[in-house]
């Protein structure tokens, strides 16, 4: 078996490389992402991510294991009390104990093999199989250069260093070819990934449970060990990668998708930013009751939807002020629609656009989830947090928009179409997001279960009490470890996230992943537009408490969305580990949809004698506006 590591290779180098080119001809095809420990991953820190099968440190550009006190002794301890408690070595030892040969061709690739105890094993083990790694620097340094010649030259001496790994190669050999890191400098990119042998047949390469082509470099150890027939060790977190039957696209495809992928990247924070700044805007009019608020809140409404919209469209290729003019355009046209809605209808202002967001979702998550491919909202695979599934953003705004639909909708009707309305719509949502084979999220199960039943008892008026409350979280319980077990009962290579987590529980490695997302999820804490969102929604929540306890008294609907949205953020931002990120989409989805519309926030009523009971009826409700056209006017 060969490895060949040609760092800081990318998807454009690929049409210079003939040698490189006629392997992806024959072999499996997909992207890789080299994330380690940090959000670039340089030479070492990508050879150690390979070592361990999980992602590693340190952040230093260098390719080699550093001499003396800073050598592999310290690399290991530093990698044990990461937040990844990375085991570097691990394939190297496991290779050792299992009788397999190990080959470095050169110093740089060392890494790659040593053991645990950074010795590298015998060439020739007793199985009498080997594995070889080959790792040729030369894009490396090159990953930065300006000249299209310095580019072109270091093109050509990686395909010639490719070419001569596989002289005298065997026609049966296993080969594996791609990049473990990015460039010295720069950012991250996807990289090309080729595999060929006995087995790997001329399709996209995928890891389990994605629909996608995209694999991670700890999914590379797991795989050299499945296919030797080895046990992968449980510190190991990447999974064996599978051949899909998706056809092999052309070369330009995939280095669309790196563009694709680094865009969304790139955009995400500025436009969290932006949605922030407008949810803060929205809700400051709001709690001043200023009739201004309607405009940007029919404009931010619909936003989360359109810019999953948007990623139907090549938006990647455009100048970003031209992606954000279309977005601009997308949100102007739904709020267009939103007002003319509101003037025969203004209650289904409210409840249109979160209706809308809700079946977008669901069925974007039935098709595959395209629309959240490299989305600055959906998941990104140069971040290699999740390429399936249902991002944490995306969760939070089909968990918002479910829960808005079902409270407000359901509230008009008669109690058992009430509920029955409420239950199929919180239903939905549950399946989408928490089956496996769909969105696969543990925790938008635990969230959405309490949420569920929180709702709906609202609209039923049944009180929740503290007994109930912990037989609620105790049967949401019972029933993710249900969904787990089920999952991880199927074989190791379909297991989704949720069935893999199971069997870290089982034999290690569970503390690590949940301590490496709560530390996710706290560094949203603090100075961050997420945290602002929730603050000045707490503030106005307390200054406008008075108004907001009269309309709960008097609509359960308002009532259910109120416990149900509270649910939702405070449990959504506790168990994904994009944190206060969930709380404020929720808040973006929830503040939205109630200021576009004309769903009265009422004012208490001072009984005073003074006053006659016909004047008392008159006072007893306000808008949440005060526009014109609002009832009691």
């Amino acid at each position: 078996m060969l490895i060949v590591s040609l760092p800081g290779l990318t998807w454009s180098d690929v049409a210079a490389m003939p040698t490189l080119s006629a392997l992806m001809a024959r072999g499996s095809v997909g992207s890789l992402t080299g994330k380690a420990g940090g959000n670039t991953t340089r030479c070492l820190a990508g050879a150690l991510t390979f070592s361990a099968g999980n992602r590693a440190l340190p952040a230093e550009t260098g390719c080699t294991i550093p001499a003396g006190a800073a050598g592999w002794a310290h690399l290991r301890d530093v990698n044990r009390h990461s937040q990844y408690d990375a085991d570097i070595g691990a394939l190297g030892s496991t290779l050792q104990a299992s009788g397999v040969g190990t080959v470095a061709g050169s110093p740089q690739a060392r890494p790659m093999l040593v053991g645990r105890d950074g010795v590298l094993g015998p060439a020739t083990g007793r199985s009498g199989s080997r594995v070889v790694a080959v790792v040729d620097t030369s894009l490396y340094p090159a990953g930065a250069a300006s000249g299209t010649l310095s580019r072109a030259a270091a093109e050509r001496a990686a395909d010639q260093a490719l070419r001569g790994a596989l002289t005298g190669l065997a026609p049966s050999a296993m080969v594996i070819v791609t990049s473990t890191s990015d460039a010295a400098t720069g950012a991250a990119s996807l990289h090309p990934l080729v595999i060929t042998g006995p087995g790997w047949a001329h399709r996209e390469l995928r890891f389990a449970g994605a629909h996608a082509p995209y694999a991670e470099t700890i999914d590379l150890a797991p795989s050299i060990l499945h296919a030797l027939g080895i046990p992968v060790p449980t510190t190991m977190v990447g999974t064996p990668l599978q051949v899909s039957g998706s056809a092999v696209r052309s070369v330009s495809s995939y280095s669309d998708d790196d563009r694709h992928a680094r865009a969304g990247e790139d955009l995400q924070a500025p436009l969290l930013a932006a949605l922030g700044w407008v949810t803060i805007l929205v809700i400051v009019l709001a709690a001043a009751g200023r009739s201004e608020v309607r405009l940007p809140a029919r404009l931010l409404a619909p936003a989360p939807a359109v810019v999953f919209l948007v990623n139907l469209l090549p938006w990647w290729r455009w100048d970003r002020a031209v992606y954000g003019l279309v977005l601009a355009a997308g949100c102007a046209v739904i709020a267009i629609a939103t007002t003319l809605l509101a003037r025969g209808r203004p209650r289904a202002a409210v409840v249109a656009v979160p209706l809308t967001s809700f079946v977008l979702i669901a069925v974007d998550q039935l098709a595959g989830a395209p629309l959240q491919l490299s989305s600055p909202l959906g998941f990104d695979p140069i971040d290699a947090g999740r390429f399936a599934g249902v991002s944490n953003l995306d969760f939070a705004v089909l968990a918002a928009s479910a829960v808005v639909v079902a409270s407000l909708v359901a509230s008009g009707l008669q109690r058992r179409a009430r509920l029955l309305l409420a239950a199929a719509v919180l239903l939905i949502a549950l399946i989408v997001d928490a089956a496996p084979p769909l969105g696969d999220d543990a925790g938008g199960l635990l969230t959405l279960v309490p949420t569920s039943v929180v709702v709906i008892a609202v609209l039923a008026g049944i009180r929740l009490s503290l007994r109930r409350l912990v037989a609620v979280l105790g049967g949401t319980a019972l029933l993710a470890v249900a969904v787990a077990l089920a999952d991880y009962s199927r074989p190791a290579a379909s297991q989704t996230d949720i069935g893999q987590f199971v069997g870290q529980l089982l034999h290690g490695g569970a503390g690590t992943e949940v301590g490496r997302k709560a530390h996710s999820a706290l560094a949203t804490v603090g100075l961050t537009i997420s945290t602002a969102v929730v603050v000045v929604a707490i503030v106005a929540a307390l200054l406008r408490r008075h108004p907001i306890k009269a309309t709960v008294d008097a609509d359960a609907g308002f009532l259910a969305l109120l416990a149900g949205g509270l649910t939702v953020a405070v449990l959504g931002s506790a168990l994904n580990d994009s944190g206060l990120n969930v709380a404020a989409m929720v808040l973006t989805v929830a503040v939205g949809a109630l200021c576009s519309g004309q769903w009265p926030i009422r004012t208490p009523v001072r009984h005073d004698a003074s006053i006659s009971p016909a004047a008392t009826t008159m006072t007893s409700s306000t808008p949440m506006t005060d526009s014109p056209d609002s009832p009691g006017r």
